[in-house]
């Protein structure tokens, strides 16, 4: 048998190729792959082996970048590591092509990658110092279902008619309005038409606040959401044209309490964990840029929003 036959090179390095690392999800298929790649390696110095899988425009990409793609992917990764793989290779396309075009001299890139690493190394750290979140008592559950109307008991999809008001308009000048066409024709008049847009939102994407202010409104009229309201910097004029309600079945106002409920336990965990970083740290301010006080209920209601639905 000739030592550049597939057979004798899989044996020649089959042993080297099971002593690597390689991650849970795609381990079985990436060691068949490996071993097939070696079968062929050993007669021909341009095909990728050992540890590389593929060379992009002389670009390795390896077992390690498989690994990655893999973990990144979670529980939605595909099992053949062929596609994988060809992701990475797409990305791995676009990254070079964007390096040819020069984007990676643009001024914002630095500090774009900056944030990528630091939020990395900030999740790696969160995944390695998290406690699982304690089972909550009945009645923290249903505290938590009464503080939040608009995700539990009250929950609707709410049908509005909504437009922000165009720069420059005084808000004064329109605030006595009860319609929106009656908005429409006063905003032409001072030569800033606008074309209000129909939209449907979930009660429990709201603010708590918000949602009881929809909520309360008589359908049809108009009313004005100033400023950060709505965190658009902007006023937007609002018509609540319909709601259904959808309060959510026992069982299953149970499992989302619960799951907010760790949602908040773990953010809870996070906020101690960068107080205590704070208080250890060297922080200097440039005047204008020290920190105002926050208000210790708005990090609580964003906690309580559904995360991922």
């Amino acid at each position: 048998m000739s030592a550049c036959s597939p057979k004798a090179a899989t044996r020649g390095r089959a042993a080297r190729f099971a002593a690597a690392p390689i991650a849970a999800p795609i381990a079985a298929p990436l060691a068949a792959l490996a071993l097939l790649a070696a079968g062929v390696a050993g007669c021909s110095g341009h095909t990728p082996q050992g540890q590389v899988v593929a060379v992009v425009n002389n670009q390795e990409i390896t077992y390690q970048d498989l690994n990655a793609e893999a973990r990144a992917e979670g529980q939605g990764a595909p099992a053949d590591p062929k596609i994988l793989l060809q992701k990475v290779i797409s990305r791995v396309l676009l990254a070079q092509e964007a390096k040819n075009q020069g984007l990676d001299r643009n001024p914002a890139y630095p500090s774009d990658l900056k944030r990528l690493e630091q939020t990395l190394l900030a999740d790696k750290l969160v995944q390695s110092t998290l406690k699982p979140p304690r089972q909550p008592a009945e009645a923290e559950l249903q505290a938590l279902m009464d503080a939040h109307p608009n995700i539990f008991k009250d929950h609707a999809r709410i049908q509005l008619l909504e437009t922000p008001l165009p720069a420059g308009i005084d808000v004064k000048s329109v605030q006595n309005l009860e319609s929106m066409d009656a908005l429409v024709l006063r905003l032409k008049e001072l030569g800033s038409p606008v074309t209000p847009q129909s939209k449907t939102v979930d009660s429990a994407d709201l603010d708590p606040g918000l949602a009881q202010k929809l909520a309360s409104e008589p359908q049809g009229s108009l009313f004005l959401l100033q400023g950060q309201a709505q965190g658009q910097g902007m006023t937007v004029a609002i018509v609540v044209q319909a709601q259904t309600p959808e309060p959510l079945p026992d069982d299953a106002a149970h499992a989302l309490a619960a799951r907010l409920f760790a949602q908040q336990q773990t953010a809870a965990q996070i906020q101690a964990q960068v107080q205590r970083l704070k208080a250890a740290a060297n922080i200097q301010y440039q005047p204008k840029f020290e920190p105002q006080q926050t208000n210790p209920g708005a990090a609580a209601n964003a906690a309580a929003k559904p995360a991922g639905g």
